[in-house]
């Protein structure tokens, strides 16, 4: 029986006997040694992602096999290969030079992506270890009082609970604006590994933020239909999610690249327009609404959330 405590134990038996020339294994080793293993890089067999039974003439073809023979084609064109450089997917090149701090640069970079040191820019790695020390979830904070003064007819006036459902409305879904331009859209034109580590740790906080207004809801018993979908709804929601919008398309267009002084003004102009105006502004003119309440003990679960 294996034993979790230690694994190899068995293997330190005194009836054990390894099987033909088998040496017994040392941690590490795994089933093979690792030096039989490095001695198998780049032998990897290369696998042909297209079925090999495919017809390459035109003749008699359907309409699937004829589009499935220009994706061939399309698949083994250099260029494809070249629109991987500076993504983090080029093929693996056995033997390149090692990575030195000077080949990084957080846009137009053609370096390896996928090594994160050297470090070059201490400053985004520190955002990242910041971050991942800012860590909390909703389910934390008790949400007890608010609902009680929710509930109270006389807790809250008409315009205090407006500016509730309102903010509620409108970040639930603001968030993932943010979250979908730094994935889809800001994320790969960034060409550092240590900025593009921060990204991702800040797309989780996007994801967490979410949940907050998603747990703000439930815990006070809204209606979810209503709060979720008043940025499809409500004018004065949508209206800023439909400036937001544009910025995030514009960027995630397979056809934008940054590398011209004409579309690196774009990327930063796209950047500004995001994050200094829709963040910077209409989502703290939210927040000033929210903790202003939260000062004076109402709503201070909510208020928690939204700090």
């Amino acid at each position: 029986m294996l034993n979790w405590e230690d694994p190899l134990a068995k293997f330190n038996e005194p009836a054990f006997k390894p099987q033909r020339d088998e040496q017994h294994p040392h941690a590490g080793d795994g089933i093979i040694s690792n030096e039989a293993l490095m001695n198998t890089a780049g032998e990897a067999p290369v696998v042909n992602p297209i079925p090999s039974n495919i017809e390459t003439s035109t003749d008699n073809m359907t309409t699937s096999s004829l589009a499935t023979a220009i994706s061939i084609e399309a698949y083994h064109d250099d260029d494809v290969e070249a629109e991987l450089v500076g993504t983090g997917l080029e093929d693996i090149e056995m033997g390149a030079e090692r990575i030195q701090v000077d080949d990084k640069k957080i846009i137009n970079c053609r370096a390896d992506l996928n090594q994160l040191v050297p470090f070059k820019y201490e400053w985004a790695w520190q955002k990242y270890l910041d971050g991942c020390a800012n860590h909390w979830m909703p389910q934390e904070i008790n949400m007890t009082a608010d609902l009680a003064l929710w509930r109270d007819p006389n807790g809250l006036t008409d315009d205090e609970r407006t500016i509730i459902k309102r903010n509620l409305g409108f970040f639930s879904t603001a968030d993932s604006l943010v979250a979908n331009n730094l994935v889809l859209a800001v994320y790969k034109h960034i060409t550092n590994p240590e900025c593009r580590q921060y990204l991702l740790r800040q797309a989780f906080e996007e994801a967490v933020h979410t949940h907050a207004y998603q747990y703000c809801v439930e815990s006070l018993g809204l209606d979810e239909g209503e709060i979720f979908n008043m940025y499809r709804e409500l004018p004065a929601v949508a209206r800023k999610a439909e400036w937001a919008l544009p910025y995030t398309k514009h960027l995630a267009d397979p056809n934008f690249h940054t590398g011209t002084p004409e579309h690196d003004q774009k990327l930063l102009r796209e950047l500004i327009a995001f994050y200094v105006i829709f963040e910077g502004i209409f989502f703290y003119v939210g927040f000033a609404q929210i903790l202003s309440m939260g000062r004076r003990n109402k709503m201070t679960g909510v208020a928690e959330q939204f700090q």
